[in-house]
């Protein structure tokens, strides 16, 4: 990263820190600019990043005596379409003005054109889930002299070189998350001041390489007396990556230890995709900042619109999918596409034009055409090149190429079993351009030479830095601020064990394996049109459809999957939740575990993850029954057949259990209270009063009597069935009436399809719970 944009990045990351020390101090009658640039002075002596901060307003910035090539201009015209992007006046018509203790509102008030005011509350960043609330949680000045505080002492750890921006990025997440960017209570407070902080430093850093290739020598002029006409320029390009192959290349696997190699291969793509994700970023001279999303293999990248950039990005994607093919042949491929904006265009204006909704259609379109056409010429001539004759497969993966010599399994595959205990138990992966003796790990594409991958502890990573072959480390779900070259990403990572069999140990009632996979309705709906108003106005229509507003979103997604899923999974079930994440990100999640475990955990996934969206999102999900031994590839194959299942239901927002063959599908809450809180509640108040193998005999032979009822069951059989049930006289009047509640319900259920079937689920339910073996 060259010297100014580095500045740039850093300045536009710090230069609304000032808001922090206004909201602390009542008496502080400075406006923030200047209270931020002293802040920073102390702990910063670089004088054109205190710039940044202390002039990137108009009026300030008018009168400033410092440089025509000052990155305090870029800083002042990338915070007005950073603004531009989140900034909107809000519906509700209040005019008071500025309210500094106003909390952050949740960005999931706006979507699907709904309006509400609830705010997520303040904590100490990822202390709690932000769960929004009606009640105005207000932050106090002793809440912002905290922050302040705390993020002084910091930064105090961090040399503000390209080397630490991730660190101060990290900083900027874990102390302004969750505090507004704006308290001005005509606008929608909605946006964090991290989220805009780093969208200025993404816009600002681009817009710094953009001036530079262009060799514009007056800042001043082009970015604030011409501000009008730079806005048109088409700065900037919107990068988006898609990684083809996740599935088949972390399900296609039959092994008896599969649950650790589906975690490992599904934790290797996500350090892949980082790791490309960074690779680029480095290459193109800018950092973290620029990366709007990423998850479940996509991401979107803003960068500048440079001869230099569009060179590099396609010799870098064509070194990688290079290296995709000589390791995994056609198995994965990394999809690149981009379109040309301008300020504009990311702050959606004009507005009727839609123009910010057309970068990711546009964007949608270019992605698919490229992978119609995958291969160049070249990589079509290198995958036709013969491959070893082997006649043998590999026992894990079914691959018949590359071949250990001494066992039946691949060198992939010999490779992820050797390295699968270490990279999933640790959390911290240093990436080297060396191999390291005296330790396993992962070979990964690198542009010039090699690079490869190790699982460490932090000792270990530290005590790598200081032979200067690492290029980047990451810190799994922990703090990583003051050290070189560090990435905190996070990771959904839940694992009650590796073994299928410590899962099914000790399960009450039948020994089986469920697995779950679940994931967002309508998302990209969402993405596209979730902040679009319900009107003919254009102006109002397209008021919140902004990049700052869809950069918010995302993010508290991958929050969601990436991280407090972890904790969700965690207290579920008393803290003895039987089930292992294998994927957890972007919007989708696959798990398995101990079957009662899942359906306990599915519900209470998809009941906070309501609540975190304010009802505004839902998630449908498969959850498949099997056998200990039955292969994973084919139950996750048939799990996903459930979930499709459950997707084709009107409203979506449900659930399939068992089988696809049989109607186990359900709205979410019909599971929770009709299936399991009425009728499983009943069969179990009177079952487990009863002689437990009497009463499961019974229940048998009704169940039996439920499935073959097609269309009319007998009910003179049902009834006798229900009769034979009854306690004899001598027993206590309890035991009578709990019989007398339980058989009039079942008589009534079977009157209704609706009624019978949910009694049939629930039936099964008991069954697997009290079946022994």
């Amino acid at each position: 990263m060259n010297r100014l944009t580095e500045k740039v990045t850093i300045g536009c990351l710090l230069h609304d820190v000032g808001k922090l020390i206004y909201r602390a101090d009542t008496l502080d009658g400075r406006n923030h600019s200047q209270s931020g640039y002293e802040f920073i002075s102390c702990i910063c002596n670089d004088d054109e990043i205190g710039q940044c901060i202390r002039f990137h307003h108009k009026q300030e910035l008018m009168d400033a005596d410092i440089s025509q090539l000052s990155p305090a201009y870029i800083t002042y015209i990338a915070d007005n379409i950073a603004a531009g992007a989140d900034r909107r006046p809000n519906d509700t018509g209040n005019n008071v003005g500025f309210q500094k203790d106003m909390p952050l509102y949740s960005v999931f008030n706006l979507l699907n054109g709904d309006s509400e005011d609830m705010s997520v509350g303040f904590t100490n960043h990822f202390e709690s889930m932000p769960i929004p609330t009606s009640e105005a949680k207000k932050i106090s000045a002793s809440d912002y002299n905290r922050i302040v505080a705390d993020m002084k002492t910091a930064l105090s750890a961090v040399d503000f070189k390209s080397e630490y921006i991730n660190s101060v990025l990290e900083i900027m997440e874990s102390f302004t998350s969750l505090v507004p960017s704006s308290t001005n209570t005509k606008e929608m407070a909605d946006i964090s001041l991290f989220d805009h902080s780093k969208m200025t430093a993404c816009v600002g850093s681009c817009i710094s390489e953009y001036l530079q290739e262009k060799e514009i020598k007056d800042y001043k002029t082009e970015l604030l007396h011409q501000e009008k006409q730079f806005l048109d320029k088409k700065a900037f390009l919107m990068l988006s990556f898609d990684l083809s192959g996740i599935q088949s290349f972390i399900y296609s696997i039959d092994y008896e230890d599969a649950l650790k190699s589906l975690r490992m291969r599904s934790f290797f793509l996500e350090l892949f995709m980082e790791h490309c994700i960074d690779t680029v970023l480095e290459e193109v001279g800018l950092s973290r900042a620029n990366l709007i999303y990423s998850g479940g293999g996509h991401c979107y990248i803003l960068l500048p619109n440079t001869n230099k950039v569009k060179a590099q990005l396609e010799q870098t994607v064509a070194h990688i999918n290079r290296w995709l093919i000589e390791q995994f042949a056609t198995s994965l491929y990394l999809s690149a596409a981009y379109v040309e904006c301008s300020g504009n265009d990311l702050m959606n204006q004009p507005a009727d034009c839609q123009p910010y909704s057309q970068i990711f259609l546009n964007l949608s379109k270019q992605l698919n055409r490229i992978k119609m056409n995958k291969y160049s010429a070249d990589e079509i001539r290198l995958l036709n090149q013969p491959s070893d004759t082997s006649t043998r497969e590999c026992k894990i993966c079914g691959r018949i190429s590359r071949l250990s010599e001494t066992k039946d399994v691949c060198q992939l595959c010999a490779m992820f079993s050797s390295v699968s205990s270490s990279f999933i138990s640790n959390d911290v992966y240093v990436i080297t351009k060396a191999e390291l003796t005296g330790i396993k790990g992962v070979p990964f594409p690198a542009v010039s030479g090699n690079a490869y991958v190790y699982a460490v502890d932090e000792s270990k990573a530290r005590a790598l830095l200081s032979g200067g072959n690492v290029l980047r480390i990451y810190f799994k779900n922990k703090p990583c601020t003051g050290i070189r070259y560090a990435t905190k990403i996070f990771v959904g990572d839940y694992a009650y064990s590796n073994k299928i069999s410590d899962l099914l140990s000790g399960v009450a009632g039948i020994k089986r394996m469920a697995v779950l996979r679940m994931d967002v309705d309508n998302l990209g709906l969402a993405f596209v049109k979730g902040f679009e108003r319900n009107t003919t106005d254009i102006t109002v229509r397209y008021r919140y459809v902004t990049l700052s507003r869809t950069a918010a979103f995302s993010r508290q997604l991958s929050m969601f999957f990436k991280f407090y899923i972890n904790q969700i999974l965690k207290d579920c079930n008393n803290g003895e939740n039987r089930v292992s994440i294998v994927y957890s990100g972007g919007d989708d999640v696959f798990l398995i575990g101990a079957w009662d475990d899942v359906i306990q955990s599915a519900i209470l996934i998809s009941d906070t993850f309501k609540q975190y969206s304010m009802n505004r999102l839902t998630l449908s999900a498969g959850i498949g029954i099997f056998g200990e031994k039955y292969p994973l590839f084919k139950s996750a194959r048939e799990t996903e057949e459930l979930e499709e299942k459950s997707k084709s239901v009107q409203g979506k927002n449900s659930v399939t259990l068992f089988t696809a063959k049989e109607e186990h599908t359900y709205h979410w809450d019909t599971l929770k209270n009709n299936v399991i809180g009425e009728k499983l509640n009943c069969i179990k108040s009177f079952f487990d009063s009863e002689d437990s193998e009497k009463g499961k005999a019974a229940l048998y032979r009704i169940l039996t009597l439920l499935r073959e009822s097609r269309e009319k069951i007998n009910i003179a059989r049902y009834a006798y069935l229900l009769a034979r049930m009854e306690p004899k006289d001598k027993t206590d009047k309890s035991k009578k009436q709990i019989y007398y509640t339980f058989s009039k319900n079942m008589y009534q259920w079977i009157l209704d399809e609706t009624d019978k079937q949910q009694l049939i689920t629930a039936i099964y339910i008991y069954l697997y719970k009290n079946r022994k073996g």
